[in-house]
């Protein structure tokens, strides 16, 4: 069902055609309105195809076990001939067989077909994934799969949110994210290194420097290049701020930004609640950096 492309194409939705724009109102807003959903969940032509694929499944998975339950309530006695005496048992015996034992025979049936099915796209998915995180140099399939997962996820969950084999899908999630993040770290920490002594100097000690500023600016603009609240998860934002902190600041080597540049990314990349800052410098780090971090929309949480 899920094929992993090659090279995926950019998105074939033409959401600036001048076709769109030229539209009335009053037949173009529905398209219009849906183009744009479409974009902001990333959903790209091949995706769509699939999740039409699994709706209907899903219906049709939904329909047979309803179907079957049914059966259960109809009354099968005044369907049949009354019974002689020496038919009663019979009679009873074929009335359970119909209204109890072949319905859950099917149903049961029905769900370990669909069991076996969701683990076999658990593992289709799972070695897929394992691929593409060990083969794969750019981002674009990482990318894909994270938002093929979801697609795939989400309405399955809804029907079937007993399956067990949904939760060791969604556990590749975080591999993923780890994956996305480390290579989104280093490129951003590569093209921003830490200003000069003189521009040091030139800045007030209490603001960051233009080369702090630019890191996190370059960072914002990395990850909306790659996607938007369809990849950006909390969970997926915490990764990338714990990567890019092991980029900049390692254990095992001297801090290079200044001192104040150090507490105001300390501040923007950490992710979890504030500690009460212990030096003069971090609280007017952390001062600055509720004043501006709006200014970092997606690093802003």
């Amino acid at each position: 069902m899920l094929a992993s492309p090659s090279a995926p194409p950019p998105d074939g939705l033409s959401l600036w055609n001048a076709k769109l724009a030229a539209m009335p109102l009053g037949s173009g807003s529905g398209y219009f309105l849906k183009q744009v959903h479409k974009r902001y969940h990333g959903h790209r032509k091949s995706l769509l195809v699939v999740s039409g694929s699994l709706d209907t499944w899903i219906a049709s998975v939904a329909d047979a076990i309803s179907a079957s339950d049914k059966t259960k309530s109809i009354r099968w006695r005044d369907m049949l001939e009354e019974p002689s005496d020496e038919q009663e048992d019979e009679a009873a015996r074929l009335i359970t067989s119909l209204s109890r034992d072949e319905p859950e025979e099917v149903i049961s049936q029905t769900r370990r077909s669909l069991r076996q099915s969701l683990e076999q796209l658990t593992t289709t998915v799972a070695s897929a994934v394992n691929e593409t995180i060990r083969e794969e140099p750019d981002l674009d399939l990482t990318v894909y799969w994270l938002r093929a997962i979801r697609l795939v996820m989400q309405p399955l969950r809804r029907a079937f949110p007993e399956e067990v084999a949904l939760k060791d899908l969604g556990d590749l999630i975080p591999r993923l994210h780890l994956k996305l993040a480390t290579k989104i770290a280093t490129q951003v920490a590569q093209q921003h290194k830490p200003g000069d002594e003189g521009e040091h100097q030139a800045v007030v000690d209490e603001l960051p420097s233009p080369a702090a500023f630019n890191l996190l600016q370059g960072l914002c603009d990395t990850m909306q290049e790659i996607g938007g609240s369809d990849i950006w998860s909390r969970p997926a934002i915490k990764s990338v701020k714990k990567a890019l902190r092991h980029e900049l600041f390692p254990t095992d080597s001297e801090a290079i930004w200044k001192k104040f540049d150090s507490e105001f990314l300390a501040c923007a990349l950490r992710d979890g609640q504030a500690l009460p800052p212990e030096s003069t410098e971090a609280k007017s780090a952390e001062s600055y950096w509720q004043r501006t971090r709006l200014l970092f929309g997606i690093l802003a949480e």
